[in-house]
This record gives C-alpha cells, structure tokens and sequence, in this order.
C-alpha cells in the first residue's frame, strides 16, 4: 500500500475509533440513566420496578443511529483529512524522486521545486545542494580528463614523430636523440603515476 493509503487509512481509523468510543460510552451512559430513572421508585433490582418503554426504546434507538451516522461522517472526514495531509507530504517526495530519476538519466539542470518550510522542504533544499555539488564534481572531472590527455597527447606525439624519424632514417640514432626519447617516456611515466595518484 502506497504512503498516501497508509496515512489516509490510519487517520481515517483514528477518527472512526474516536467517533466510535465516544458513542459507545454516550449510549452506556444514557441506557444507565434511564434504567436508573425507572428503578428509582422500587430500588435497584427490585423485579417490580418498571422496564423502559417505547419511548425510552426509540431514543435508545436514535442514540444508536446517531452514534452510527456520526461513525460514518468521522470516517469520510478522517479519510479526507489523511488524503489532504497525505497528499501534502507525498507531492513532495515524489517531486525528489522524479528530480533524481532526471538525474540519473542525464540532466544535470532539474531541480526540486518545493516549497515550504517544514523538514520535507529543508530534505529537498539539501537534495538541490548535493546535485549542485555533483554536477560541479563532474565537470571538474570532465576538465581534469581533458587536461590529462592532452599532456598525454604532447609527448605520445613527440615520441611517433622521432620513432618515425628513426624508423625512415630522417633522424640519426644518436645517444642524444635516444637520451630525448627516454626523457619524453619518463615524462609519460610521471603523468601515468600523477594519474593514478588522483584516482
């Protein structure tokens, strides 16, 4: 059962219970009274002390009805009232939830639009804050992989032009050159290692 059910169940039980208890206990008490009034010339359960009447009986009657009907209109407005506060806290979670479904299938600009005050306003503020600080997070990783390879790239072309050189016999292979060469994978080296230092 949905959250909106649940609550809107309770309340509705809460406001039944409520209109229920409070009848049980008016009839009790009116059912008493009227005994009471009967005994009163005889004494309390002297056998020939009068039984209610049908008027004593329609009345008794009319308090059960009215006890029902009044069951009745606290269930409908207890069920209504726990719709409307349900609905009230539910709108908004919903709200987070399609704002974290945008997120996770690629939009980075959707918000949650919740307003108020109370605390599920204050968990959709902070939910707000996170994504903002997600998308920055990811777009200092987007930066920081296009720097990286483009200081990877710089000596990976370096090193094909002089291996190439090399290769078609445009460039001596001096110790110089080779010492150029190392230099240039030792810096790839560096740049591997830096980059596994940030992961």
């Amino acid at each position: 059962m949905s959250l909106t059910g649940r609550l809107a169940l309770s309340m509705a039980l809460v406001a039944l219970l409520v209109a229920g208890l409070s009848g049980l206990l008016a009839y009790r008490a009116a059912s008493g009274h009227l005994e009471r009034a009967f005994a009163l010339g005889l004494g309390p359960g002297n056998p020939l002390a009068p039984r209610p009447g049908l008027r004593e009986r329609r009345i008794l009657q009319e308090l059960r009805s009215s006890v029902a009907v009044s069951s009745g209109a606290a269930l409908l407005l207890g069920t209504g009232a726990g719709l409307f506060l349900a609905l009230g806290l539910v709108r908004p979670l919903r709200e987070l939830a399609r704002t974290a479904e945008a997120y996770r299938r690629g939009d980075r600009t959707r918000r949650a639009q919740v307003q108020g005050q109370d605390e599920v306003a204050a968990l959709a503020q902070s939910f707000n804050q996170l994504l903002e600080e997600l998308a920055r997070k990811e777009e200092e990783e987007k930066r920081l992989l296009a720097d990286i390879a483009h200081d990877l790239r710089t000596p990976l072309t370096v090193l094909r032009g002089d291996l190439e050189a090399l290769e078609d016999g445009l460039l001596p292979c001096t110790p110089e050159h080779l010492r150029r060469l190392q230099e240039e994978v030792r810096l790839l080296a560096r740049l591997v290692e830096d980059l596994r230092l940030l992961t």
